[in-house]
């Protein structure tokens, strides 16, 4: 996955390689989008068939999520994945982008050592301003 974001004109430019589609929400609509435009597993073939560059406006504030499978196929003490839906439901709040990581880390008990981790876990995000821009 590779994103560029203009703060002027407030376009984020977007190619997903056959990663997990990133998570993009707007608290202010309650919007919540999967980035998946782009092409497919980089490395996969010798020559890609296709690249399809998306282009979102973020006339809102926004926030972007991009992790690895590894995060949604933690098997939590009750013995079922963590999954997608689950991660759609703990990034759709008020809360800022950095409060929801910590809260996934601290759910998932990542740092602890005691979750059944069978992959690798990244996690990377960005905030977006909207119209408002930066301060």
């Amino acid at each position: 996955f590779i994103a560029r974001y203009h703060f002027l004109t407030r376009e984020l430019k977007y190619v997903n390689a056959g990663h997990n589609p990133p998570l993009l929400y707007e608290p202010g609509s309650g919007k919540l989008s999967q980035l998946t435009s782009g092409c497919v597993g980089m490395g996969m073939l010798d020559e890609l068939p296709f690249i399809n560059e998306a282009v979102i406006t973020l006339d809102e504030p926004a926030k972007m999520f991009c992790y690895t499978d590894g995060l949604v196929e933690v098997i939590q003490d009750s013995g079922v994945e963590f999954g997608t839906e689950k991660l759609e439901r703990q990034l759709t709040n008020a809360f800022s982008l950095e409060e929801n990581i910590q809260s996934i880390i601290v759910e998932q008990k990542i740092m602890e050592g005691s979750a059944a981790i069978f992959d690798d876990i990244s996690i990377i995000g960005a905030e977006f301003p909207g119209k408002s821009g930066f301060s």
